[in-house]
């Protein structure tokens, strides 16, 4: 039973390790592409905002954008959206509508070195997305970014600053995850019930076996083995029985005939094969006795021989 119990807490403990090892894996891949899915988004959300304000700019509209950038807010996912300008352009147009100016040190650092920033805001009622993109000046394409700014090729006319909310897409996964986890335990479960099912005959098989071969160690080969289960393991205990019944009826034969010798061993047990070594050992010692006295000369000489087998074998003074 000890090895059964072994077996079922090893396979439970490497399941359980697989299961945590997925749990993490499917949360970490979850999350990365959660906040990559919404990273393109925002790059997608940058691309029309600038396009939609050049579109503005040639067409002579640029005090209409307002109403393209709120517009572009109420998507579900944009929690806020703001322009930032430059201080070049706010130089050439002024500060421009609700003060497009850098808010925080986000907006002021990616003015200053050209590249975008991305931030994770998350405490335990929220998970928030900061993405802040810059727009540069550039010569090819239609139209030419020179020919409206005063600037030169390369510099950072502004950036737009975006915020995603995405809470929901963090619940979602959680959801997700605990659906994984109750799927693994209910797979952990049915597979402990089902190696416990298939393992059993055979943890029941080595106990008899043990038993018996307990009982065959003190010389006792009257135990029966038995199983339920079919193929090789039937035909051992088929063979395992007919071996134990032919030693049992050979020692006993072996006791037996032993004792037509000796009738009385000096060490009584109830172990045959310890038994039989006694007489065996017993006979051996009075052959050897028998022979050498044989060679013996007169009579004093073997009565000195039996003196010395009383003195010193049976400790008889």
């Amino acid at each position: 039973m000890k090895t059964k119990s072994k077996l079922l807490f090893l396979t439970t403990g490497l399941l359980l390790l697989l299961s945590l090892a997925t749990i993490i894996n499917v949360s970490i891949n979850f999350r990365d592409y959660s906040i990559n899915s919404v990273i393109e988004k925002s790059k997608m959300t940058a691309s029309i905002v600038e396009n939609g304000l050049t579109a503005h700019m040639v067409n002579g509209t640029m005090d209409k954008r307002k109403y393209f950038i709120n517009r572009i807010s109420q998507n579900d996912d944009i929690k806020s959206l703001w322009l930032v300008r430059s201080q070049n352009v706010i130089k050439q147009y002024g500060e421009g509508l609700n003060r497009e100016t850098p808010r925080d040190a986000i907006d002021k650092e990616v003015l200053k070195n050209s590249k975008s920033i991305k931030k994770i805001i998350e405490d335990k009622d929220k998970l928030i997305l900061r993405v802040t993109i810059p727009y540069k000046a550039a010569t090819s394409g239609t139209p030419n970014c020179l020919s409206c700014h005063d600037v030169t090729r390369g510099d950072t006319l502004g950036a737009i600053s975006m915020e995603f909310d995405i809470t929901n897409t963090r619940t979602n996964g959680y959801y997700t995850v605990v659906k994984i986890l109750a799927i693994n335990l209910i797979f952990l479960l049915f597979v402990l019930i089902l190696i416990n099912y298939l393992i059993s005959p055979y943890t029941k098989l080595f106990t008899n076996m043990k038993n018996g071969i307990e009982k065959a160690y003190s010389g006792d080969f009257t135990h029966k083995f038995n199983t339920t289960i079919k193929g090789d393991a039937k035909d051992i205990v088929q063979h395992m029985n007919t071996l134990f019944s032919k030693m049992q009826e050979t020692f006993g034969d072996i006791k037996h005939n032993l004792a037509t010798f000796i009738p009385q061993s000096n060490t009584p047990t109830s172990d045959p094969l310890y038994e039989a070594k006694i007489i065996i050992q017993e006979l051996s010692d009075i052959y050897k006795f028998k022979k050498t006295i044989e060679r013996d000369f007169s009579k004093e000489s073997v009565y000195d021989r039996v003196i010395d087998l009383i003195k010193y074998k049976y400790s008889i003074e």
